[in-house]
């Protein structure tokens, strides 16, 4: 990473292509999580995340790679709470609690990304606040078992005005040039931290939201929490971000980055 980038932030460029970023634990036991508790939970963040939608349950995650990243199931409850600019989403099932950040400009504008470490100590206080409230609610002292994290990223890069895939992709390099009709590209490494962690990185080329053709890169890491109490959960989530962050090079070119 350039050594003016501030440690723990990558892609914090005037133009970094990240739209979406997330960060979740899972439960090794289910908590409780009835309609009584959501409409109670609710009413104690309503200032800070007004707009609710109930959505499928999200699949259950694994610190071991898959072929592919399932991302939901038509079986229980997920509870969004959404921040009225629409830029915020803390999801809570009965494992998982997740915060998402996510853009809401257009394609080929700044997409606004604030950074990990103000994303990451946001997730901190509403995660704590959750854990706070089970608690209160239960009697117990440690009423969640961490078992998996996770971190998200969605990168999107426009492909207007002819930019090619190799001006985006650092791993895309063809000998010759024609164009490229149903490209995607799909793997996962292993990090080298400390306990076990891997990253899926899956990359595609289709329409963004607002119908500009784009390179969407989205590159996902998973990691194990088993035995890390709650004080501990974000020291692992930034070492799998120190990792992760020598991956994205690899992945996106610095044009792609913004830099």
């Amino acid at each position: 990473m350039p050594s003016d980038s501030p440690p723990g932030n990558h892609m914090l460029t005037d133009r970094p292509p990240v739209h979406e970023m997330g960060l979740s634990v899972q439960f090794a036991k289910d908590v409780p999580w009835t309609a009584l508790d959501v409409t109670d939970f609710r009413s104690r963040i309503f200032e800070a995340y007004p707009d609710y939608r109930e959505m499928p349950r999200a699949s259950p995650m694994s610190v071991e790679p898959e072929n592919r990243i399932v991302l939901g199931t038509n079986e229980g409850r997920r509870a969004w709470f959404i921040s009225p600019d629409d830029l915020y989403v803390l999801q809570v099932q009965n494992d998982r609690v997740c915060r998402n950040w996510r853009s809401r400009v257009p394609t080929d504008a700044p997409s606004g990304y604030p950074g990990y470490n103000i994303l990451a100590d946001q997730f901190d206080v509403d995660f704590e606040y959750f854990v706070e409230w089970l608690r209160q609610k239960t009697t117990d002292a440690n009423p969640i078992t961490p078992n998996v994290g996770e971190l998200a990223y969605y990168n999107t890069i426009s492909t207007a005005g002819g930019r090619r895939l190799s001006e985006i992709l650092s791993f895309f390099k063809p000998n010759r040039r024609s164009d490229i009709i149903g490209f995607n590209a799909h793997w996962a490494e292993m990090l080298p931290v400390s306990f076990r962690a891997f990253t899926t990185v899956h990359t595609e080329v289709d329409l963004s939201r607002d119908g500009v053709p784009a390179v969407f890169a989205t590159m996902i890491s998973r990691f194990d929490l088993s035995g890390c109490d709650i004080g501990g959960i974000r020291h692992r989530f930034d070492e799998v971000h120190g990792a992760y962050s020598q991956i994205v090079p690899h992945v996106l070119t610095d044009m792609a980055l913004g830099r």
